[in-house]
């Protein structure tokens, strides 16, 4: 064995404590507890119910892709960290499928919004 492949299998076998690994998934119902929560997370999926009031803006998190499902009509603006943004509107009971990204997100109606998003572990 070469220096340099004992030294990648002395690498690839160094435990790293946790408090060095960085958990790079912004979790939305940790970020905005008051305005999502989980309703229910397995293996494959995990469900997220959203309550945005009129205006509100969520900070900066991550999503899976997964389906949209519309309680009440839904108008918001997603908005990249590179700073592109994107209008999303759903009409109250339609869905949209929204791809995986990281994105902050603003409510662009008066009146609270209400959707289900479904998220797709697989």
């Amino acid at each position: 064995m070469t220096v340099a492949a004992s030294c990648s299998v002395a690498w690839a076998q160094r435990d790293f404590p946790p408090d060095i690994i960085i958990e790079r998934f912004s979790d939305v119902a940790k970020i905005a507890p008051k305005l999502y929560h989980v309703e229910l997370e397995n293996e494959r999926v995990r469900v997220l119910r959203a309550k945005l009031p009129g205006e509100a803006r969520v900070p900066t998190h991550d999503h899976r892709s997964g389906l949209l499902v519309a309680i009440t009509d839904v108008h918001l603006r997603f908005r990249t960290v590179t700073g592109k943004a994107r209008d999303l509107h759903v009409p109250k009971g339609e869905t949209r499928w929204i791809d995986e990204e990281s994105h902050s997100e603003e409510n662009l109606d008066i009146r609270e919004c209400e959707f289900v998003f479904v998220e797709s572990k697989r």
